[in-house]
């Protein structure tokens, strides 16, 4: 078993109570998306797993393409921006369009992509129109043909991880800046020196 905990967060990253493998993820998504559920009452579902002896965060997310729900997981590595790895379907997109997120083609790009900058702002994974995406760390390249699959895809991980965000930096703990010494007593030497 690769899943070591699961937890539930709730729209500002911080964790609640309830089981994130009960958590009917596309009820929730279809009930926010009909104003019934407020976005700031929506639950989040975790997995840590544990893979090859790296610790992973696996995120669930769920949105709109072309014809009907699309969803998704990204799995982050312990460092909570960079993306290990990621899988996506769909209910019924358009074969050898729309259906293409669900493929090694559109999937394997997001891997050592981050949402967050050097400094640790969000940016999230934008999904781009006319092979843009090659090049951003924060971005791929979107289905060609598949537009609208693409843009909800998009929404979908611009929306989410922005929540998962939150999550993960109240929870990866940053490694302390160096400490630099400084001789003190050199320092003292020399300017008593300077005195006399």
């Amino acid at each position: 078993e690769l899943v070591k905990e699961t937890l539930l967060v709730d729209a500002q990253g911080k964790p609640v109570e309830g089981d994130a493998f009960g958590l009917d993820v596309l009820k929730q998504y279809k009930d926010w998306k009909a104003g019934v559920v407020k976005a700031e009452e929506m639950k989040y579902p975790v997995y840590k797993a544990q893979k090859d002896g790296q610790m992973l965060y696996v995120l669930p997310m769920m949105g709109t393409g072309l014809w009907g729900p699309v969803w998704g997981y990204l799995s982050v590595k312990d460092d909570g921006r960079t993306i290990n790895g990621s899988t996506f379907d769909h209910k019924g997109e358009t074969p050898g369009l729309g259906a293409e997120i669900a493929t090694p083609i559109f999937e394997e790009p997001f891997e050592g992509k981050t949402f967050t900058d050097e400094e640790g702002a969000y940016t999230g994974i934008k999904v781009y129109k006319g092979g843009a995406g090659t090049t951003d760390p924060h971005g791929v390249d979107g289905i060609s043909g598949g537009t609208i699959t693409s843009q909800g895809v998009d929404e979908m991980l611009m929306r989410t991880l922005a929540i998962y965000d939150l999550y993960l930096k109240s929870t990866i703990v940053k490694a302390p800046e160096p400490v630099v010494e400084v001789t003190v007593m050199d320092t003292l030497a020399t300017q008593a020196t300077d005195i006399q």
